[in-house]
């Protein structure tokens, strides 16, 4: 049964990435204003980007990998496998040569675990690529990448990169010449605590908290420069839904807590990164964050700042959105545009509850014939020249 019913799930899975490669070739994608099919069934079968990722990468390998799409269209090959064939014909340089390993694959797929599966496609994948590609070096500093990624059960976050030899020794020593100063003021404040006796097990911090608070400092400090790509003019939003904001101030004043919404709540960046609340109010308070507190229908009703800048209806706009306005963009507000829901020309206000964020391509896009407006609960539409209104 096992068996059977896991050959069921990988043909109605080959169904769902060749329906993807048929809205690819029709184009059907295009009317409704998104960027790809991949963007399109990401939306509508409402997938996390790993998934509508996945399958796109498997519907591009099938159009030339013939053998092995027809052997998961059967249910006769594991979708890991699949998964794992499609990453590596990502890699333009090895596409010729897996063309013609297309049976040894089907057959090391069929006979191996998949750990010993994905070490043999790996280890070919590096055999393959080592003579057509760029040497090693060169090939990191191409790849090179970073980014910080939130953990959503508790907030925390990490931090991911991948440098070229010379950026990523550069890099490091800095960051280590941060990390001594740190260890050189934790030692000075031991020694002025314990005098002699002193030693490194009574330092305020480890050495990884040493090199966490060393990177945060060469962000600080980055931000700080005038002179650098963003000066200390930044400003950081925390976004609050009203409930909550009152509830902190009530517990700021000795009120005995009360559960927060969990339909309403919401405490997080305009990007929609959710914060802890008690963290993000003393913040809110104490430091140079601008908090931005919103009614029931997203709209911004009161901004408070500790410093004095313009364009706060245009801010008040994207932070009252986490992302473009448009069904199935995920462009985050931060980098999207403002602009009118009715547009002004046609006789739209401009304030808040008439904006919304939209990346460059969508606030053009709607100027095609589409309607857009935000309904009496907040939720934007989004409804097509025919009149049909995109789910």
């Amino acid at each position: 049964m096992l068996e059977e019913l896991e050959a069921i799930e990988r043909q109605s899975k080959a169904l769902s990435i060749d329906l993807m490669g048929a809205i690819d070739r029709a184009g059907l994608h295009y009317d409704d204003g998104h960027t790809s099919a991949k963007v399109m069934a990401r939306h509508v079968a409402k997938l996390s980007g790993t998934e509508a990722a996945g399958r796109d990468r498997c519907r591009r390998m099938f159009v030339h990998l013939e053998l092995i799409a027809t052997e998961y269209r059967a249910g006769r090959l594991g979708t890991d496998q699949v998964m794992l064939l499609a990453r590596v014909w990502a890699n333009p340089r090895v596409q010729d040569a897996m063309k013609r390993r297309q049976k040894r694959f089907i057959k090391d797929a069929r006979r191996l675990s998949f750990p010993r599966f994905r070490s043999r496609v790996l280890e070919w994948q590096r055999l393959a690529d080592e003579d057509g590609a760029e040497p090693e070096r060169d090939r990191t500093f191409e790849n090179r990448n970073a980014q910080l990624v939130q953990n959503h059960f508790d907030q925390s976050w990490d931090l991911k990169g991948i440098f070229g030899a010379e950026d990523g020794a550069a890099m490091s020593e800095l960051l280590n010449a941060y990390v001594q100063a740190l260890f050189d003021a934790d030692w000075a404040e031991a020694r002025a605590r314990l005098g002699d006796a002193a030693c490194t097990s009574d330092l305020s911090r480890t050495d990884a908290q040493r090199r966490a608070d060393a990177l945060r400092q060469i962000f600080a400090d980055a931000a700080a420069n005038q002179a650098g790509m963003a000066p200390s003019r930044f400003v950081h939003n925390i976004v609050w839904s009203a409930d909550a904001w009152e509830e902190m101030v009530r517990r700021c004043a000795g009120g005995t807590p009360t559960p927060f919404d969990q339909d309403t709540f919401r405490c997080e960046t305009p990007d929609g990164v959710s914060l802890d609340p008690t963290e993000a109010f003393a913040n809110a308070i104490q430091n140079k964050i601008r908090r931005v507190v919103i009614d029931a229908k997203g709209v911004v009703i009161d901004m408070g700042t500790a410093r004095l800048f313009t364009g706060l209806a245009r801010d008040a706009v994207r932070i009252a959105g986490r992302e473009c306005f448009w069904p199935g963009c995920w462009v985050p507000a931060s980098r999207c545009e403002t602009d009118h829901l009715h547009d002004h020309a046609k006789g739209g206000r401009t304030n808040p509850g008439n904006g919304a964020p939209g990346c460059g391509r969508h606030n053009r896009w709607k100027q095609k014939g589409y309607k857009v407006w935000r309904d009496n609960n907040g939720q934007i539409h989004v409804q097509r020249p025919n009149g049909t209104e995109i789910a």
